[in-house]
């Protein structure tokens, strides 16, 4: 199972971000994770990506997190 690519960053920066809420952490780490998993995609097989719909999903979860 592949890990979080921004989860070491995230976390490691908890202690110097005391103004940022958990839930406002989790949502950093995830559109980290989603923005990275998207540039994978697009570089292993752009256009099967864009044709099935995948990349769409993936700009959805993405508004879910930071709404």
């Amino acid at each position: 199972m592949r890990k979080l690519a921004a989860s070491w960053c995230s976390c490691r920066a908890r202690s110097r971000t005391p103004w940022l809420t958990l839930d406002q952490q989790v949502r950093i780490v995830a559109v980290a994770s989603l923005v990275t998993g998207a540039a994978r995609l697009l570089a292993e097989d752009p256009g099967t990506v864009i044709t099935t719909g995948e990349l769409a999903r993936v700009w959805d979860l993405v508004d879910h997190a930071i709404a």
